[in-house]
This record gives C-alpha cells, structure tokens and sequence, in this order.
C-alpha cells in the first residue's frame, strides 16, 4: 500500500492518533478546529516536511497519473546476509494533467472511471523507482525526505491491464500486513510501520463483522 506524501507528518503512532483526534471535525461546527490545529503543528516542528508537500501537492486528473510512494523504508538483503535501506515511488509513465483548483465534479466516483476507461483502451504503466539510503539516514523516521543526491534504480515496470469494483474484486477480503515480506526483504524499526500491521487488522475485522450483519437475514442476533 503506498500513498502520494513522500512522508508521514509524525514519527510515531501516539502522535498520529493524537493528530487524526485533533483533525477530527467538531460536532458543534463540524469543522476541525484551527486553533488546535496550528497549536499541534507547532508542538511538532517535524511536521515540517509534510506540510511543505502538503502545500506544493497537486492532484492529477487519474490515478493513472499520480506519483506512489512506500513512505516507510524497509530492507534488500543480499546473499551474504548484508542489508541496504530502501524506499520506493512508483512512478507513472503516463503524462499527468492536473487537476484544476476550482474544479466541482459531480460524479463522486469520477477517478474510478476514468482509471477504467484508460485502462480498457490501453494498459496503464508505472516504473517501480528504489532509492538507496545514504549513510546517515535514519531508515526509522518516516518524516524525513531522502534529498536528490541518493541512489535511485529503476527496478521494473508495473503493467496494469484490467480493474474491478472493489466490492466484489479479488483484494476486498484480504487483511493487508506489510510486515508479510518476501524472502529478500525485512522492515526497519520504523514504529509507525509496525503499528500498521495492527491497525489494518482491526480494520479487516470491522470490515468483515460489517459485511456479516449486511448479509445476515432479518432478526438475526450479531
């Protein structure tokens, strides 16, 4: 699972639940408040990084053209044992149009569409970028960027040539871990990579209780 920030706003989970409470809407005004807001960044000056993308970001117009990246940095092992630090972006092949500002779209699921109809007229390409960590790099710290001067290689090309509503595609009743690795690969002590594996449980849990009691008959205990 990868996402468009290059890093996350905080370096622990405690501080990310506490930031996801503080984002939440008021239920008086069901707007978040500023105060508290502005109150939380500046208690956390490491969300620094993130707030300069989060300012640069513009989205595209599909998901065909928009940049992926792994955010948290894992491990290659060699043959002989030794570990290098990677993160990686996937990388679209396909030219991005952005998407303009004052955009009101009425169809909510217009980037499912649009990835569809792409996808049926010719398959949609991404190039699967590895950076090296430097030495000095802390692989555990989500917040940090890698600068420009790293070491990146162009691993290989994800091809996608078909889609599927998620409701009934082959992904939907599966709990995502990302600490489930292939031989070759290990995670770094990033907390807040760690703390995944549980959160996505708990989700798949919700998940499936909530697709039971749709499907069980009328009067049916939970």
């Amino acid at each position: 699972a990868m996402n468009t920030p290059i890093v996350m706003p905080v370096a622990n989970p405690e501080d990310l639940y506490r930031l996801f409470q503080v984002l939440t809407p008021d239920p008086n005004t069901g707007k978040p408040d500023r105060d508290k807001i502005s109150a939380f960044f500046a208690a956390h000056p490491e969300t620094g990084a993130f707030n300069q993308w989060q300012q640069s970001y513009r989205p595209t117009r599909s998901f065909a053209t928009e940049r992926y990246h792994s955010i948290n940095a894992f491990y290659l092992i060699d043959s002989l044992g030794q570990r290098q630090a990677v993160r990686w972006a996937m990388v679209p092949q396909a030219n991005p149009q952005l998407m303009p500002a004052d955009i009101t779209e009425s169809e909510p699921n217009a980037l499912q569409l649009e990835i569809s109809q792409r996808v049926a007229a010719e398959p949609v390409r991404f190039d699967l970028m590895v950076t090296l960590a430097n030495v000095g790099d802390d692989e555990n710290n989500p917040t940090v960027a890698w600068a420009d001067d790293h070491q990146t290689i162009n691993a290989g090309t994800l091809l996608i040539t078909g889609t599927q509503p998620q409701a009934n595609g082959a992904c939907n009743g599966i709990n995502f871990n990302p600490l489930v690795l292939p031989a070759g690969m290990a995670p770094s002590k990033d907390p807040i990579l760690h703390a995944r594996s549980g959160a996505y449980a708990e989700s798949y849990r919700r998940r499936a209780r909530e697709t039971r009691l749709e499907q069980a008959p009328i009067g049916a205990q939970p």
